[in-house]
C-alpha cells in the first residue's frame, strides 16, 4: 500500500444526475480522511496528506478494533 491514496472528491453540479444508472449523495461539510491500519499502529491522514491522528484519538482507538485482515510486514491495509 502506498503512503498516500488520493481521495475521491465531490464535484459541484447544478443538478443531480437522472436515470437508473446513476447514484449521488449530498455533499456535507466535514473532513475527508483516510485511515491507515498498519502493523505499527493507526494513522488518520487528511486529503492534503497531513497526519491528524492526534486530532481524532477516539476514532484511532476504534480503528484498532476493526475486523481488517492482518497486513504483512510489507503491505498496508486501508479500510
Amino acid at each position: 500500500m502506498p503512503d498516500r491514496v488520493e481521495p475521491c472528491l465531490a464535484l459541484l453540479k447544478p443538478a443531480p444526475p437522472v436515470g437508473p444508472d446513476w447514484a449521488y449523495e449530498i455533499k456535507w461539510d466535514g473532513y475527508r480522511l483516510a485511515i491507515h491500519i498498519e502493523p505499527k499502529g493507526v494513522r488518520i491522514i487528511t486529503r492534503g496528506g497531513h497526519d491528524w491522528t492526534h486530532r481524532f484519538p477516539t476514532i484511532a482507538e476504534a480503528a484498532k478494533t476493526w475486523a481488517c485482515r492482518q497486513p504483512s510486514s510489507t503491505e498496508r491495509l486501508l479500510c
